[in-house]
C-alpha cells in the first residue's frame, strides 16, 4: 500500500519524499445514559484512521492537506490529514463500513426502589423520587466483512448513571472511567464482548401531600 500527499494547488511545494511505515487504527466508542442503556439495540460506528510514520526529520504539515492512498498501484481512497505529531502523519477519521458493531440487550435485573421526597413548587405538593439500581447485561458483536484480519479497540466509557461491573473478556486497559478492549477479528468472522453494567434509574412524580389529602376527605364529609 502507498500514500501520497500532494502540494496545495497554488503552492508548488513538495513536502517530502521518503519511505513510511503504514498503520491502520480502528476504534469504536460506547457510552450509555440512564435511558439508552435499557434500549433493545444500538449500532456503533467503527472509526478508522490511517497513520504514516515517516523516516528522517520531522516535517509539520498543515491539517486538511489532501492524502491519497494507493493499493496495487491504483488510488483507492481520498481523504485529508488531521495532524502531524513528530514523525507521525494522521489522517482524518472516517467510518469503516466493512466492520459492523451491533449492541443488544441480554438481561435486566431491576433493583429494589428507594423512595425519597423533594419540595414541589406548590406548598401542598411534594415530589416522590424513586431510585433503583438495575443490573444490565449487553452483548457487543463485532463482524469483520473484510478479506483480512483486523484489530480494533472497543472503548467503553462509564457515566454518572451507568457504571462498569465486569466484562467477558476482561478489558485490556482499565482506567476508570475508560475501559478498553483490544479485539482481533479474523476475516468474515465475529467476536463478542459481554458487558455487565449497573444503571441508576430515577423517576419523579409530583403528588399531593398525605395530610392535605386527609384534610380534603374530611371537608367533603362535613
Amino acid at each position: 500500500m502507498k500514500a501520497n500527499i500532494p502540494s496545495r494547488k497554488k503552492i508548488k511545494l513538495e513536502w517530502f519524499k521518503t519511505d513510511a511505515d503504514f498503520k491502520i487504527d480502528r476504534k469504536a466508542d460506547i457510552q450509555y445514559n440512564a435511558t439508552s442503556v435499557s434500549n433493545n439495540k444500538h449500532i456503533h460506528d467503527c472509526k478508522i484512521k490511517y497513520v504514516l510514520n515517516k523516516k528522517g526529520e520531522p516535517k509539520e504539515l498543515p491539517s486538511g492537506s489532501p492524502l491519497t492512498l494507493y493499493k496495487g498501484g491504483l488510488p483507492f481512497l481520498f481523504l485529508s490529514t488531521s495532524a502531524t505529531i513528530g514523525n507521525k502523519i494522521l489522517s482524518e477519521e472516517i467510518i469503516d463500513a466493512d466492520i459492523e458493531i451491533n449492541d443488544d440487550i441480554i438481561e435486566i435485573k431491576e433493583g429494589n426502589p428507594k423512595i425519597s421526597f423533594e419540595d414541589a413548587i406548590k406548598p401542598k405538593e411534594h415530589v416522590e423520587v424513586r431510585t433503583r439500581y438495575d443490573e444490565i447485561t449487553r452483548k457487543i458483536t463485532i463482524e469483520n466483512k473484510l478479506s483480512s484480519v483486523i484489530n480494533l479497540v472497543i472503548s467503553f466509557k462509564q457515566t454518572k448513571d451507568v457504571k462498569f461491573i465486569n466484562a467477558e473478556p476482561e478489558p485490556d486497559e482499565d482506567k476508570e472511567p475508560i475501559y478498553n478492549f483490544n479485539i482481533t477479528v479474523p476475516s468474515e468472522e465475529i467476536e463478542k464482548i459481554i458487558l455487565k453494567l449497573q444503571a441508576k434509574i430515577m423517576t419523579r412524580v409530583t403528588k399531593i401531600k398525605p395530610e392535605y389529602i386527609r384534610e380534603e376527605k374530611k371537608n367533603k364529609k362535613i
